[in-house]
């Protein structure tokens, strides 16, 4: 009986280990779903979020496959490699896939690029040590070629030490020139198209409505008029970005002559009309009284091609809306801070490119100066 049990429970562990475990909606995984019932691999869809459990010493050698039928995340609290908030997300863009494991300690994400929030983009462990030997070893060959015997010694060192180190950047190479062009090729990778939108209406998507004439919304997105609906409901607007971008903060203002602005403001942010989720900031009540922007960093930062403004109270007593500046001093009424393209595969790229630029300037280097290889080697 007692070789019996074990036997049992392993056949249960195998037959799940053949069965996907479907989420549609944010979740977090749990011990029972990895050592109870033994799944590894997961299907998440819409806009759903994965969050890992802790690594723990119960977790050593779970290898969990993930896959996504939307715009998904993958989040883990203390950071994939210990990286921290910096590297706590990862984005598993439309039929893509990606596998995750634990030694224990860490998770670890396998072959795609890991970001912080939303707010930076870095690659993988075993990405950007890829990235640096390259780099390093371009760069000592081309130092080789142009300096003596022991100068090719100490660039030789020097690639070695560099490309045995953890994440080194690439100013650890031998050759200053690589380095300032592979940083430079890096930040621009990690910030791209990072700013204000510049919302207007033609971004707009939908509305709940107006009172006609030049009291639309397009008016008070564009700073030529204001949005007026005299309707004693829930307000809202959609903004559609045209591709999914992540969202970090918001600004909103409003002054208009009949004192109806918006006193209770919540944002969401998705890549379905039909499904947002929570909202990323709830509780917004200071864009009322002024033509000041009143900026907010959202609660949650989220990756998403729509943007929702949702206003359930105003100053009026039946909630009449008017959004926007008074007569003869319009202004635009709303704008939102985003990040360009960061899916995984349009981040994937830009990681290529930038090894690619780096591999570039390390050749360039070798048709500098035997004396300036030297001192390139020498630092």
């Amino acid at each position: 009986m007692g070789k019996g049990k074990p036997t049992r429970y392993k056949y249960s562990v195998a037959n799940r280990r053949g069965t996907a475990l479907s989420k549609a909606a944010d979740y977090s995984l749990t011990e029972s779903d990895v050592r109870r019932y033994g799944y590894s691999f997961i299907k998440l869809s819409v806009t759903a979020t994965l969050t890992l459990p802790v690594a723990a010493d119960v977790y050593k050698g779970v290898s969990l496959l993930v896959t996504s039928s939307g715009q998904c995340n993958v989040y883990v609290a203390a950071g994939f490699n210990g990286g921290g908030a910096s590297y706590d997300t990862v984005n598993i863009g439309l039929y893509e896939s990606a596998e995750f494991w634990c030694d224990g300690s860490y998770w670890y994400a396998l072959n795609i690029t890991v970001k912080g929030n939303g707010s930076s983009s870095s690659s993988s462990s075993s990405s950007s040590s890829s990235s640096s030997l390259s780099s390093s070893s371009e760069s000592s060959s081309s130092s080789s070629s142009s300096s003596s015997s022991s100068s090719s010694s100490s660039s030789s060192s020097s690639s070695s030490s560099s490309s045995s180190s953890s994440y080194s950047s690439s100013s650890s190479s031998s050759s200053s020139s690589s380095s300032s062009s592979s940083s430079s090729s890096s930040s621009s990778s990690s910030s791209l198209n990072q700013d204000w939108f510049g919302v207007t209406s033609a971004d707009l998507d939908s509305d709940c409505g107006d009172d006609g004439g030049a009291t639309t919304i397009e008016a008070a997105l564009n700073g030529t008029g204001v949005w007026k609906h005299s309707a004693d409901e829930t307000h809202w607007f959609i903004i559609d970005l045209a591709q999914s971008r992540w969202v970090s903060k918001v600004r909103g203002r409003s002054g208009g002559d009949l004192s109806w602005d918006p006193t209770n403001v919540n944002i969401y942010v998705s890549d379905s009309k039909i499904v947002w989720g929570g909202a990323v900031k709830s509780g917004i009540t200071t864009w009322q009284d002024t033509g000041i922007w009143q900026e907010f960093d959202l609660t949650t930062q989220k990756y998403g091609r729509y943007v929702k403004v949702e206003i359930t109270t105003t100053e009026h007593a039946s909630k009449y809306l008017e959004f926007g500046g008074p007569a003869g001093n319009f202004f635009k009424i709303f704008d939102l801070y985003v990040q360009g393209d960061m899916s995984s595969s349009s981040s994937s790229s830009s990681s290529s490119s930038s090894s690619s630029s780096s591999n570039s300037s390390s050749s360039s280097s070798s048709s500098s100066s035997s004396s300036s290889s030297s001192s390139s080697t020498s630092t």
